[in-house]
């Protein structure tokens, strides 16, 4: 009896921690973002977020799109590296919402930080493909 308990146990302990096909797709279209970002001239950043994306720095500016990519494409802020410690992704419907927790290493203004924040990232689904609305960090 008390192997079956466990087992049962067991498997749903690992249902819980198991993400659907839904959630794999928009974590690693978020893992993949943040190195698109440490080569800003791929295309694939652009074309990942929708032209009204809203995007809100660490440091309290909030950029267009082409804003955004133009400080990376210039150099004028360069992320040299990133490690995301956390994660999570939630479904509902056509919306998915990315909550993390990441540390970069980040040149702005030819000066080298370190940023440890936590993150928020929105995706729709627009015409079958994922979109980022929003990124906050």
């Amino acid at each position: 009896m008390k192997r079956i308990l466990f087992l049962t146990f067991l498997l749903a302990s690992l249902r819980a921690f198991s993400q659907s096909p839904t959630e794999s797709q928009i974590s690693v279209l978020s893992k993949k973002k943040f190195d698109w970002m440490r080569s800003p001239n791929s295309g694939q950043l652009a074309s990942l977020m929708d032209n009204n994306v809203i995007l809100q720095l660490a440091n309290g500016k909030t950029q267009t799109k082409n804003e955004f990519l133009d400080e990376l494409r210039s150099k004028r802020f360069v992320v040299n590296s990133i490690t995301i410690s956390e994660s999570l992704v939630h479904v509902f419907g056509e919306t998915a919402i990315v909550t993390g927790k990441l540390v970069a290493t980040v040149t702005a203004n030819n000066k080298n930080s370190t940023i440890n924040k936590a993150y928020t990232e929105v995706y729709t689904r627009q015409s079958g493909q994922w979109k980022m609305v929003l990124f906050s960090i």
